[in-house]
């Protein structure tokens, strides 16, 4: 059952209390539940379905295909919103003029119950919800709450909710009559006359009082008491004039804004307008005769619940002429206005028909021409009628002769697409095989290799200065002078299907294609509109102006307007996007489907409508009759990550491994939600306008983490209203993908990095300090060995050359010596050279000082001493390889330099160090002229390091006359 609430502008109080009645059989059928209260104060007349042209409104019917849970309809209210809900068994929906969006137990916690009994949008913006034992519920902001049993309801039957003009929420149920207070609702004590706690609506009066139904009647409610007895019939206000004779109605009645009254009659809708009755019956257009609910929303569209479907009965804002205003078919192809003001429209199959006060006439061609196809026609300015015809050229008719146009008389081809007559008075005509000039009398015809950029040509116009525009199946031709020009410009169109042409005032020439959108031509350049744009299609048949500066196009989606000054704006890249103001089925048409083709698709009328010839009929629009519009702004309805809900509020934050993001947003316009364009980006993402014409959602995937900005903007074209909405998103990243993580990693690179280049620089500095030391040993061994025996033997071989012939023996002896030194030499380099792989002592180290102490005293013939004091420790071979040459260093320099008479070799081991001594009894030398200085003598400095690089000391001591010390100490 559907709960209607009557305003205070539409009823007052009358009748007859119950206690008064006499007849009290009659009383109880009054009384009876099942009875609808009476709400006229006078009869209305019996329907007639003739009384009234019932095809002032435009039937919309929708069902469960459409979206809807269940075809019955049991309420329907509007939220200030724009949003229409409607009550079903199956649960509430939600309804912005293009989708359902269904609440139920399945999707929507708070509901404990599907069916909705009655609807009620309270003037706050809420919506209060009675369910059929679910008790109520309020949706507000998008949350629902609850009300039953424990918040002061005793029944969850409700049956009418109502908000008062003071603003107190008032509830009937099945079994109590309430009123909010806070978050409860407290009963109100019922009088003893009422058996039955039941109650069904409320009513508010002008004077303020408000009235509720029960069981027995009407009951006015003061404070918080019922008062008073209860009234039988409560009567509607001002109904003039006065009407007669009952309509048989099953008791669902309704009073809308213009005063008119909706009766659920026994064989369907009727409305009383003045007292004249229109009836409309299913299945003609009523989906089922049972009719639920009635309401109308704030756009005056009427909607009808019934059994089977829910109806939207919306008032035309256009005309439409078909099969039932005279022409043979509905299929109408032309349409054309002359110059004397006559009206011509032919069909698909060729019919010629005059349109006369609304009617088409069929035109009655001479009987020569009896059978002609019609294709376009043209009435010429010497008053002849040119009928242009598919495979027969064209036909003249004047003053009642007929004269026909062939190849054989010169036109260019039989198939005449078009005409046009230029300032001159010449005729040309548009062919499907080129153009054609008829001044008259001759034809002068025009093809490609006359620079015609198409064969088949579709419509021909004129510009300012003169010249003709040809547009064709493929791009556009300038005739100059009766002559066919090269036009850069025109060129650059392309090879576009040009359905129509407007050269508006100001000069720009605007192209209609077949599938480029709109096309401006001027200034140098050509600019181009699409449905990103905010056109309606890409496909566009006529172009038409009227007075108030709009262009009207017709399209295969339907009929579109734009003002011309924000198409040049548009055009011009000064604004994005256009408001177009469209016109579809719920203004009336009976398709959307234009007609493409022939030309002219479009015309004025004398009296200011626009016509233009569609599949369903001729559609006439008034470009000066508005539309009543209230379309609702735009918000954002939900946010799904990877097919789950986020509920909305603040900043929606998207957790890290999410993939796909829509976001879905609308704009309520219940009479034609396709009139409403809608553009949006992701700032974030990128700041570029995407739009969304017949799907309202934005999709996006794989986002990277960060913060984002969704903003849409919806524009109502016939309005010209534009609303905003924005939401913040902000996508988690991973810890991996967070800023300290990359932070870290920088930090992680940048110290390995300076890591491995610390290693690199130590490893190289350790390379080259084994590279150096590795030099440094092998000068020193080469000083040690070759430089010295090499020394030694030149020092013997000088000798031996400054003797004279009386001292042969003593330079054998010298000689016999070199030779020795060198031997020596030979033997010790080749020693260093096994050394360079492994030291070999055979004795230990003090064996083999005993064994080059030795060997320098047979080749020197000098006494070479080694004592060795205390326990002889194991050294390592390197160690002791370098404390040889040491020693052997010593011993040489005091044999070359000091000329002693014995050297002493004293190797000591005393606790945790080694102390090695070389002391000769030579002839010493000055501290301050030790050799250490000199650039090209490495013996000392050799000796030197070779003990401070095992950790060690060395010590050299000598004074004149007093021989030579040179000590080495090393720790054990």
């Amino acid at each position: 059952m559907a709960v209607l609430v009557y305003t205070t502008s539409n009823l007052e109080l009358g009748g007859t209390s119950i206690s008064s009645m006499k007849n009290k059989s009659l009383a109880a059928a009054i009384l009876a539940p099942a009875l609808c209260v009476s709400l006229w104060p006078h009869d209305i007349p019996a329907a007639d379905p003739k009384s009234r042209d019932n095809r002032e409104y435009a039937p919309r019917i929708w069902r469960t295909q459409d979206g809807l849970p269940q075809n019955k309809i049991q309420a329907i209210s509007e939220t200030q919103d724009g949003y229409l809900w409607i009550g079903t068994p199956g649960g509430l929906v939600r309804f912005d003029g293009a989708r359902f969006v269904v609440f139920s137990r399945a999707n929507t916690p708070a509901f404990l119950n599907d069916s909705i009994h009655t609807l009620f949008g309270a003037p706050g913006g809420s919506l209060w919800i009675g369910t059929d034992g679910g008790g109520l519920l309020r949706l507000h902001h998008g949350s629902f709450q609850a009300y039953g049993e424990g918040q002061g309801l005793t029944n969850g039957f409700i049956k009418s909710v109502y908000q008062d003009r003071q603003g107190a929420i008032w509830a009937s149920s099945a079994h109590g009559l309430f009123r909010l207070n806070g978050q409860r609702f407290i009963r109100i004590p019922e009088p003893a006359i009422l058996h039955v706690s039941a109650f069904w609506e409320f009513s508010e009066l002008e004077d303020g009082t408000l009235w509720v139904r029960s069981t027995i009647g009407w009951f006015q409610i003061r404070g918080s008491d019922l008062v008073g007895n209860p009234v039988v019939r409560l009567h509607r206000a001002r109904l003039e004039p006065a009407c007669e004779n009952p309509i048989q109605g099953r008791g669902l009645r309704y009073r809308d804004r213009s005063g008119d009254f909706w009766i659920a009659g026994l064989a369907g809708l009727v409305r009383v307008h003045n007292c004249e009755v229109t009836e409309w019956k299913a299945p003609e257009v009523l989906p089922g005769d049972d009719i639920t609910a009635i309401f109308e929303d704030l756009e005056e569209n009427l909607w009808i619940g019934t059994e089977d479907g829910l109806l939207r009965m919306s008032k035309r804002t256009v005309a439409t002429l078909n099969k039932e205003d005279g022409f043979t078919e509905n299929n109408i192809a032309t349409v054309y206005q002359d110059g004397t003001g006559a009206i011509w429209a032919t069909t698909l199959t060729g019919k010629l028909f005059s349109v006369e006060d609304g009617k088409a006439v069929p035109f009655n061609l001479p009987s020569e021409i009896a059978n002609l196809r019609v294709r376009t026609l043209l009435r010429d300015s010497h008053g002849s009628l040119l009928l242009g015809t598919s495979d027969y050229g064209f036909a003249k008719v004047s003053g009642g002769n007929v004269r026909w146009y062939t190849p054989t008389e010169g036109l260019r081809n039989r198939t005449v697409n078009s005409f046009f007559e230029d300032h001159r008075g010449i005729l040309w005509i548009a062919t499907s095989s080129g153009l054609s000039r008829w001044d008259g009398s001759n034809f002068r015809n025009y093809y490609l290799e006359d620079g015609l950029v198409y064969g088949w040509v579709r419509v021909i116009a004129e510009d300012r200065s003169g010249d003709l525009l040809v547009g064709t199946d493929s791009g556009v031709s300038r005739v100059h002078n009766d002559r066919i020009v090269p036009d850069p410009l025109l060129a650059s169109v392309g090879a576009e299907q040009i359905n129509s042409i407007y050269v508006e005032p100001g000069g720009m020439v605007w192209l209609a294609t077949g599938g480029g959108g709109l096309i401006r031509v001027g200034n140098g350049k050509i600019s181009r509109l699409t449905t990103r744009s905010g056109l309606l299609s890409n496909s566009i048949y006529r172009i038409l102006d009227d007075p108030s500066g709009r262009l009207w196009m017709s399209s295969p989606a339907g009929i579109f307007s734009a003002s011309l000054q924000q198409l040049n704006a548009v055009a011009e890249g000064q604004s994005a996007f256009l408001a177009a103001a469209v016109y579809g089925l719920g203004d009336g048409m009976e398709s959307t489907q234009m007609t493409d083709g022939n030309q002219p698709a479009g015309a004025h009328l004398p009296d200011g409508r626009l016509a233009f010839p569609s599949v369903k009929g001729l559609v006439l629009i008034d470009p000066n009759r508005t539309r009543r519009v209230q379309s609702g702004p735009v918000h954002v309805e939900s946010v799904v990550v990877d097919d789950v809900a986020i509920p909305l509020g603040g900043d929606i934050v998207i957790p890290p491994d999410s993939r796909k993001l829509q976001i879905d947003f609308t704009a309520c316009s219940l009479l034609s939600a396709d009139r409403l364009s809608f553009r949006y980006r992701l700032r974030g993402f990128s700041d570029h306008w995407s739009v969304a014409t017949k799907i309202r959602n934005a999709q996006y995937s794989e986002l990277t983490p960060g913060h984002y900005t969704f903003e849409v903007v919806a524009q109502d074209g016939a309005a010209g209203d534009v609303s905003h909405a924005e939401i913040g998103l902000t996508w988690k990243p991973h810890y991996y993908q967070t800023s300290w993580f990359f932070a870290g990693v920088a930090l992680f690179v940048l110290g390995g990095t300076w890591l491995g280049l610390r290693f690199y620089v130590h490893q190289e500095r350790s390379r080259y300090a084994m590279r150096l030391e590795e030099r440094t040993r092998i000068a020193r061994d080469m000083h040690d060995t070759v430089i010295q025996g090499f020394v030694g033997a030149s020092t013997l071989l000088e000798a031996a050359a400054s003797c004279t012939g009386r001292e042969a023996a003593q330079r054998t002896e010298y000689l016999d010596r070199a030779r020795i030194q060198l031997r020596l030499t030979l033997d010790e380099a080749r020693q260093a050279l096994r050394d360079l792989r492994h030291d070999s002592f055979a004795h230990g180290f003090a064996g083999a000082l005993e064994d080059v102490a030795l060997k320098v005293s047979q080749e020197m013939h000098l006494p070479v001493e080694v004592r060795v004091e205390g326990e002889a420790a194991a050294l390592p071979e390197g160690v002791s390889r370098n404390l040889l040459l040491v020693a052997r260093e010593a011993i040489r320099n005091a044999v070359a330099h000091a000329d002693p008479s014995h050297i002493e070799v004293h190797l000591s081991f005393a606790g945790a160090r080694l102390q090695l001594e070389i002391r000769d009894d030579g002839c010493g030398f000055a501290a301050d002229c030790l050799p250490l200085a000199a650039t090209d003598h490495f013996g000392i400095t050799g000796m030197r390091e070779r003990v401070e690089q095992m950790g060690g000391s060395f010590t050299l001591r000598s004074s004149p006359g007093e021989g030579t010390s040179a000590i080495a100490v090393l720790p054990l």
